[in-house]
């Protein structure tokens, strides 16, 4: 009976397309261990997320988590917030124990100027920042303007970040949880940095949430 019942439950999971299970955890550094978790319907890989960020921005993170297949098409997302800082992400992806395995390290950074400039700028607790205008680097093709309202133990914290983006960072504007009792309302518009407009509004990714939610629970630890 006990066999039999292990079978259907079995057969339940695989049925809500949750047979895939992937390390869960995430931390500051570029290491964490977590346990193994049934991934949603639709999410077909694991990833291994690197975070790493210089000036204001400056943070060095990991996250392990369920995935979908096609955020392996564009693994490096980045944006320049000039004076601020810059910020990286890299996702490195893989399936089962071969996640535990890997050791994911940040590709080297292209930093040749493309002609592209945008106006930059970084503000936590507040939704005004003063603009620069910087040359945007690499890949980035977009000028990134996104306010983010963070409400965390009651208090609504804002932040804004304005600079150059990549597409990869544009694109990623699925709306993601973050650590328990953080929520987030965020707006997020990417132009092409030649003016042409190509705006992507909505809530924007994981990438933002991330890099704003380490830096707020470093400031408050």
């Amino acid at each position: 009976m006990r066999t039999w019942l292990s079978f259907c439950l079995l057969a339940a999971v695989m049925d809500l397309g949750l047979s895939l299970t992937c390390e869960i955890c995430g931390g500051f550094g570029h290491t964490c261990d977590g346990s193994l978790e049934f991934c949603l319907s639709g999410e077909d890989r694991c990833g291994v997320t690197l975070l790493e960020g210089t000036g204001a921005l400056q943070v060095k993170s990991i996250t392990k988590t369920c995935i979908r297949s096609e955020s392996c098409d564009e693994p490096f997302a980045s944006v320049n917030a000039g004076k601020a800082g810059e910020a990286w992400t890299h996702l490195t992806c893989c399936l089962g124990d071969e996640c535990r395995r890997i050791t994911p390290t940040m590709p080297p950074l292209n930093n040749t100027p493309n002609g592209k400039t945008c106006p930059a700028c970084y503000a936590i607790q507040s939704l005004e920042c003063e603009e620069e205008v910087i040359k945007c680097t690499g890949d980035q093709l977009y000028c990134l303007e996104a306010s983010r309202s963070v409400f965390l133990g009651g208090k609504n914290v804002p932040v804004i970040i304005k600079g150059c983006a990549n597409n990869a960072y544009c694109n990623n504007i699925q709306e993601h949880s973050f650590f328990g009792g953080i929520h987030n309302v965020i707006t997020a518009n990417c132009t092409l940095a030649s003016g042409i407009a190509s705006i992507v509004p909505g809530f924007f990714g994981l990438f933002l949430q991330l890099l704003v939610g380490l830096l707020l629970a470093k400031a408050l630890d």
